[in-house]
């Protein structure tokens, strides 16, 4: 028995003895495990809401590491370490106003707003799965802004030795601890920080507009703390007109200039445009860089234009905008200074009729696409020419999309080229200018262009030539006239109000259809977007713009609708009709419909399930996602909605109401909002709702004309989760039920309500019409329930009710052959 005992005892020890030899080395950090830089922090300078592009380690040191052990009493032993450091890493030139994330591996390891010089205390140790993984970040983040008087604070004394510098003019992060485990492999550190009133050269230039606030309301930030998602959807975006401000201003690394060389009265109206618009820019300027192109690049994102002017001398800032009366434009004809003018045509061959645009979007830290399409364009030429677009400094895909729709304006909108060559007359004509062109010797009655280019002759000849462009803001005010004699009638291309429109709440199959699960599961409870159709009213419509305005607010155009396929029904539609042929009439637009698009029939979703184009017959699915079967009577319209819908951008919520209209755009013009007919939505909390029951039968007919007898309700289930974009019809199988579903049933009899059941978990229930009730009309109504939400619509069926023959003491009668006698 001891010799048993010693011998387990010399394992044990033994064991214990090889686990100690064989234990792992403590490594230590190397230069290669950090991106250090030759030359100190990254020379770039933040406008707006920005990611740090790279990780930059400036400095580092004070390595150390603790053993992670496991085991036993006698058996435990070192299986890897914790490797320590202190870090100092740079963002850029500093102060900035506020870091608000940091990211490490792409894990988010904080969120806040650490403002100056703040410290920021992180607790993730299992972010890369602690010591059964590679360990996380534990210690403390020393935001060291950059402030003019900062002094090096002792731990970066110790860490540098010597004469430290006081990082002033940079903004640096010092972190000390816990970096990883396990591996000696240190992950990259990523910061979202924004700037807009900080680290100017004095007090910044006219604050109360420099900040322009956004958000994204649409982001999966589910990796995200709760308490922290609603403050990183806003986005901390700068106006352009103080970047170019401090551009020229800066004197470490802008142009230098005093303000008084600035027509500062021009960048305050282009500052308060620009902030109305909510046009805000999130960019980050690399030093090194051209100064020149990076101007050049903000006056692309606003639109604008920056030049000396003849006038004052002073740098000017111009935004190019419909923001002009014609008859206040300075004109020239052969007799008033225009001396000649050319056309520079250029092949149509290719013309851009599809614009695709790329954004950055700081709140994701990703790369998104808008596009903007031009249809009418792309049915003329029968092909997609597309336009790529770059804009890094648009940081929602609102903004994105305002801007390929006013490129693909320019690249569609008529608008040519010419070379004007004037007199002296035309010596105060500015960049970006305006000016009226009357000849009509050259078949110009007012053309209304855009200053591009100046070119100014010597004094001796006088000659100013300009070279511009047919403004795609003033086309309304376009007037050519034709030669005399001529009998070619142009075809009508202003645009008319639509003739059909409709707007509604979109429903929860809808948004699944347009979102990402992740963004669907990650909207707020009670909150729901709406979307509007139109009919092309004439045949010169290209498309649409919505514009949605709310407590009789001003109208802003928010989102493009192409024009919807549209039809009416030529014959009445039962209820009852479930799979049925349709006859449409009327019809515009039906060759964009693809089968297994959703239609809507009056308020009733259906699936095309085919279509023939020449007969205009198609064949559809009843009773669709969150709407149940109706009858239709006809002329009853039909919207293609998904082939030309227009959706409101902004995230709404139960009971907000949305007023919408649609303008109509040509080529050549669009629709004055006033002549526009105004729509409106009140929002319902029509996604949050279940679907209701499907596929009715009672004592198991469809849609029966009469019945008799004890009546017998049944239906499918539905699950809106479950079914997500698919569109099932009314008649096929249970799906479901969503979790929490109930239903309520109401019957009655000549239109009084004569049995109400709720809580139902089944699916069914029965009615038994007391005696008397024969010849009388039975209604039966069946609507799902969860939590405090009903369905959208409720399953129903109207029929009549015929009595048996019964004995004295209410016995049926019947046949021989076990038939019921019915009462006519």
């Amino acid at each position: 028995m001891w010799v048993s005992i010693a011998l387990i005892l010399v394992s044990i020890l033994y064991s214990a003895y090889m686990a100690r030899k064989n234990q792992p080395h403590a490594a230590i950090f190397e230069d290669g495990d950090f991106p250090t830089a030759d030359e100190g922090t990254p020379q770039y300078v933040v406008f707006g809401d920005c990611w740090s592009a790279d990780w930059c380690v400036i400095a580092w040191g004070n390595q150390r590491n603790r053993k992670v052990k496991k085991g036993g009493f006698l058996s435990k032993h070192t299986v890897g370490y914790r490797y320590f450091a202190s870090l100092q890493m740079g963002l850029g030139r500093g102060p900035l106003n506020a870091i608000t994330a940091i990211r490490v591996g792409d894990k988010v390891a904080w969120t806040g707003s650490a403002e100056g010089n703040a410290a920021i205390n992180i607790d993730k140790f299992d972010l890369f799965g602690g010591d059964e993984g590679q360990g996380g970040i534990v210690g403390t983040a020393q935001v060291l802004m950059g402030e003019r008087t900062q002094q090096a604070p002792d731990l970066l004394q110790k860490l540098l030795g010597g004469a430290t510098t006081g990082c002033r003019g940079v903004a640096t992060v010092l972190f000390d601890g816990m970096l990883c485990a396990m591996s000696k492999s240190p992950q990259p550190w990523v910061f979202r920080h924004w700037r807009t009133t900080q680290g100017w050269d004095r007090d910044p230039w006219y604050p109360e507009k420099a900040l322009i606030l956004l958000r994204n309301d649409l982001a999966d930030l589910s990796d995200y703390p709760a308490d922290q998602r609603d403050a990183m959807r806003n986005i901390h975006a700068i106006n352009g007109a103080h970047m170019l401000v401090e551009v020229a201003t800066s004197h470490d690394w802008g142009r230098g200039m005093d303000l008084s060389e600035l027509d500062l009265d021009s960048y305050k109206a282009a500052a308060d445009q620009l902030y109305a618009e909510g046009l805000g820019l999130c960019l980050r300027y690399t030093r090194g860089g051209s100064l020149d192109d990076f101007v050049q690049q903000v006056l692309d994102h606003i639109s604008g234009a920056q030049f000396v002017s003849l006038s004052t001398g002073l740098l000017t800032l111009r935004l190019i905008r419909a923001d002009y009366n014609v008859a206040d434009l300075p004109t020239f004809g052969y007799d008033s200074g225009l001396l000649a003018i050319e056309d520079m045509e250029t092949s149509t061959d290719e013309e851009v009729n599809v614009v695709i645009g790329t954004y950055s979007d700081p709140v994701k830290r990703e790369q998104r696409q808008v596009r903007a399409r031009n249809t009418g364009a792309v049915q003329a030429t029968g092909s997609n020419v597309v336009m790529t677009r770059d804009y890094p400094g648009l940081p929602t895909w609102q903004l994105a999309q305002r801007a390929v729709e006013r490129d693909l304006r320019v690249k569609t909108g008529g608008a040519k080229n010419y070379k004007v060559t004037l007199d002296r007359r035309g010596r105060w004509i500015e960049p970006a200018g305006l000016m009226v062109i009357h000849a009509p010797e050259e078949g110009l009655d007012q053309l209304v262009l855009r200053v591009a280019k100046i070119e100014r002759g010597k004094i001796t000849d006088g000659k100013i030539v300009i070279t511009c462009a047919v403004d795609v803001f003033g086309l309304g005010a376009l007037r050519l006239s034709n030669p005399p004699g001529s009998v070619y009638i142009p075809p009508a291309t202003d645009a008319q109000p639509a003739i059909a429109q409709s707007a509604w709440e979109l429903s929860y199959r809808d948004l699944a259809h347009s979102l990402s699960l992740a963004d669907l599961a990650a909207l707020p409870a009670r909150s729901g977007y709406v979307g509007a159709v139109g009919k092309r009213p004439t045949s010169s419509t290209s498309d649409f713009a919505l514009a949605v305005s709310t407590a009789n607010a001003t109208y802003n155009e928010v989102a493009e609708v192409e024009c919807t396929p549209y039809a009416r029904i030529a014959a009445d539609m039962a209820r009852s009709d479930q799979a049925i042929t349709i006859h449409l009439v009327g019809e515009t637009d039906l060759d964009a419909l693809n089968v297994g698009q959703a239609l809507l029939i009056d308020s009733e979703i259906v699936r095309l399930d085919a279509i023939d184009l020449q007969t205009h017959l198609c064949t559809i699915a009843r009773g669709c996602a969150d709407t149940v079967p109706a009858a239709h009577p006809a002329g009853t319209v039909v919207w293609g909605y998904e082939a030309g819908l227009g959706v409101d951008p902004t995230l709404r919520f139960f009971g907000d109401t949305v007023n919408l209209k649609l303008l109509t755009r040509t080529s050549s013009d669009k629709l004055d909002p006033i002549l526009a007919t105004s729509m409106s939505v009140t929002l319902a909390d029509r996604a949050a709702r279940p679907y209701p029951p499907a596929c009715l039968r009672i004592n198991g007919l469809g849609y029966p004309d009469q019945l008799y007898g004890s009546l017998a309700a049944t239906w499918a289930h539905r699950d809106r989760t479950q079914q997500s974009g698919t569109l099932v019809a009314s008649d096929a199988g249970s799906i479901g039920p969503e979790s929490g579903t109930n239903y309520t049933t109401n019957w009655y009899l000549d239109g009084a309500l004569v049995r109400n059941q709720s809580g139902i978990s089944s699916a069914g229930d029965v009615y038994s019409p007391p005696p008397g009730s024969g010849g009388k009309t039975v209604r039966v109504e069946v609507e799902s329930l969860r939590d405090t939400h009903e369905s959208w619509q409720k399953l129903q069926h109207t029929f009549l009710y015929r009595a048996q023959l019964v004995t004295e003491e209410g016995d049926r009668i019947v046949s021989e052959a076990g038939g019921v006698f019915i009462l006519e």
